[in-house]
């Protein structure tokens, strides 16, 4: 079971308590709380409040690296409509989010953000806040 350093616990207990406490809506996460979102997104008939993750928001994140616990396999299962955002001069990530988008399905909507890295939030907030905002007026 994959845990965090900075976490000191499984990362699917991590999601569960995430989901649980933050009860129902948006979840936007980055790097490593993209992952959690993931876990919490695939675990979600085994959460308390499956129902609390309406939308997923994934910033330069990964169903699993080579020395991690893969989550690929699973990503089919998330029901929920999901953005996967990463900046254009990332190129792992940029190549990461469209391989998870095509995993999971029609509800999935990659978006690059050109000339921004890695920090895509902090390197083009306005852009991103924009991005968000619009793709969650769409869908209510």
């Amino acid at each position: 079971n994959l845990s965090s350093p900075a976490l000191d616990e499984p990362i699917d207990s991590v999601a569960r308590k995430v989901v649980q406490s933050g009860g129902p809506g948006t979840y936007v996460g980055y790097s490593m709380g993209a992952r959690i979102l993931i876990h919490s997104a695939v675990d979600a008939t085994t959460l308390v409040e499956p129902n609390n993750v309406r939308r997923l928001v994934l910033i330069g994140g990964t169903a699993g690296l080579e020395q991690e616990e893969s989550l690929w396999n699973r990503l089919a299962s998330i029901t929920v409509p999901t953005l996967i955002i990463a900046g254009s001069r990332d190129t792992k990530f940029t190549e990461i989010g469209v391989r998870m988008t095509a995993a999971i399905g029609a509800n999935a909507t990659f978006a690059p953000i050109e000339g921004a890295g890695h920090a895509v939030q902090l390197e083009k907030p306005r852009e991103v806040a924009h991005l968000i905002q619009s793709w969650i007026d769409a869908r209510d």
